[in-house]
């Protein structure tokens, strides 16, 4: 877009998604680590029996997963079996599949590099790989974030950002003729939403608009109004 025609239109609203808006992406960071402190912290104090008989199923990982006693291990592989599946259901439902490859890379990354050690290790070892993988994960999450920028002019609605490549979409106000706006669950409890415009032709800004505009506070002109 030519800086003189960005400098002639008026903004009506400009700014960068909220925390609240990305805590669906936090928290895919942080889940194989949840999941593992919890299943472990249960079966420890509430699950003896039921970690008893998993160990029978579940016996035969413990090749795979050295280090660690009978109950840990059934802890972590069922905290590796569930992240998985939730990663499936993600990608079947929402049809994201970077969940998915993000949790098979974290518990592939924590035994490659006890092999690459030579060592057994602990299950206290491998929950601090998984916490060190979750803290860059949550860092580059937020500059993802930050990436976006997000604006409402008297003449377009226009997103744009990313991290490796930079993207720009705009759409006109003139060609929008329908407004959708989604309120998810999160999105009741910690006010946010997703507004999505749609043109005659059924194209909008998508998931990628979406993104910028929940948590937004838009001041009430005819543009936010309508």
């Amino acid at each position: 877009m030519p800086e003189e025609y960005k400098s002639s239109v008026n903004v009506y609203w400009s700014g960068k998604p909220t925390v609240a808006s990305f805590l669906g992406y936090y928290t895919v960071t942080i889940l194989p680590l949840a999941l593992v402190v919890f299943a472990s912290i249960y079966l420890e104090t509430y699950g003896r029996e039921i970690a008893d008989t998993l160990s029978i199923v579940l016996g035969s990982l413990s090749a795979l997963f050295p280090g660690m006693s009978p109950i840990q291990t059934t802890a972590y592989s069922l905290a590796a079996i569930a992240t998985l599946l939730i990663g499936v259901v993600l990608w079947l439902v929402r049809v994201q599949l970077k969940p998915l490859l993000y949790f098979i890379g974290s518990f592939s990354l924590v035994e490659a590099l006890r092999v690459y050690t030579g060592s057994p290790w602990s299950l206290a070892e491998r929950m601090f790989i998984l916490a060190v993988i979750g803290i860059i994960g949550v860092l580059v999450v937020d500059v993802y974030r930050k990436s976006f920028h997000y604006k409402v002019t008297d003449t377009i609605v226009s997103v744009e950002g990313g991290l490796i490549s930079k993207t720009e979409r705009s759409v006109m106000l003139s060609k929008i003729n329908d407004v959708v706006v989604v309120k998810p669950f999160l999105g009741r409890i910690f006010g946010f939403g997703h507004v999505i415009p749609v043109t005659p032709s059924q194209i909008g800004l998508g998931e990628t608009f979406s993104l910028g505009v929940v948590g937004g506070k838009i001041p009430k002109t005819p543009v936010s109004t309508g």
